[in-house]
């Protein structure tokens, strides 16, 4: 299996194949993965181009397939294709030979054993990235387009972005038109200019809570509250953040299980790991704790028994004590 940033050398070395299977669930590379072979094969999107969804377009695919290339090369995509027995059969001989004229693109988001007996099938990773993965993609990214970045400027993006690639992207452009005149991005350019998300701002809150820093928990807070966040909004951003840290604390569940049972967006899977690397600030009894604190207080909110200030401080000293 080849790692991203390999398939994009290859490309660029003019090292090509017949077919490719990006596998992964990370959708920003491989749709980039895509936009790249558009780049190197097609001329005409109109003429020279045709997506797909899965088996039930095979009919469709392998007309693609087969179709006459008006300039050169004919570009054919298939998206979460497992073709039952009958139906690989029906591809077998292009994915032994693909016939001159004609890449076949798979785009699957689940891995599929029965396309690992041909060789000619070049299976692309695009399962998400790690820290420091990332953080290489977007010092190339800037390099690309003549800046220098701070290797802990690029880890910010990062952490700030809670390693969420389509957010990256989207906060790596910014920074590079913010900084295109002045030929470096540093760390003060990162904190002044990259947003930071609730989400993100909450896991910064735990992380201060499960450290035992009650100085910037509550800095945080305060932040948080002087930019429009109410108290009470609050309390439920914490209390769904640990309720996934208690939920993966005490499972037993791999990453893809843990994805279905939490009910996460796609753009949401990344949370999973970090999740798994705060859980391990508190003791499990003490997430128990903590998620039942923080229900209790919203419940006494709403009954009028105390304000969502006081409530909110008092959770978030508590937990920190225990």
């Amino acid at each position: 299996m080849l790692e991203f940033v390999d398939f994009k050398k290859s490309l660029k070395d003019g090292k090509y194949s017949g077919v490719y299977l990006f596998e992964g669930e990370d959708a920003f590379f491989s749709g980039r993965g895509v936009s790249s072979l558009k780049e190197v094969f097609v001329k005409d999107d109109a003429l020279d181009f045709a997506a797909f969804g899965g088996e039930e377009d095979a009919d469709r695919i392998l007309s693609s397939l087969d179709s006459f290339s008006f300039f050169g090369t004919r570009l054919t995509v298939a998206r979460e294709f497992y073709p039952k027995e009958e139906t690989l059969k029906r591809f077998a001989p292009f994915f032994s030979n693909a016939h001159a004229g004609s890449v076949f693109a798979i785009v699957n988001e689940k891995p599929f054993p029965a396309f690992k007996k041909f060789p000619a099938i070049v299976t692309v990773n695009c399962g998400r990235a790690d820290r420091a993965t990332i953080a290489r993609w977007i010092k190339a990214e800037c390099r690309l387009n003549g800046l220098s970045i701070e290797d802990s400027a690029a880890f910010d993006i990062v952490s700030f972005c809670l390693s969420d690639m389509s957010k990256v992207e989207s906060e790596t452009k910014k920074l590079i038109a913010f900084s295109k005149d002045k030929g470096e991005i540093t760390r003060s350019d990162v904190a002044e200019t990259v947003n930071k998300s609730v989400e993100y701002k909450v896991y910064k809150l735990a992380d201060y809570m499960g450290r035992k820093q009650r100085e910037l928990a509550l800095s945080a807070i305060t932040e948080m509250l002087s930019r429009g966040e109410t108290p009470q909004r609050l309390i439920s951003y914490i209390y769904t953040h640990f309720r996934r840290l208690l939920f993966v604390a005490v499972s037993t569940a791999d990453d893809d299980e843990l994805f279905e049972q939490l009910k996460l967006k796609e753009s949401q899977a990344f949370l999973i790991k970090e999740s798994r690397a705060q859980a391990k600030l508190f003791k499990k009894r003490d997430l128990k704790r903590a998620v039942d604190l923080l229900a209790d207080a919203d419940y006494k909110i709403k009954c009028g028994r105390i304000d969502a200030q006081s409530a909110l401080d008092y959770s978030v000293l508590r937990i920190m004590a225990n």
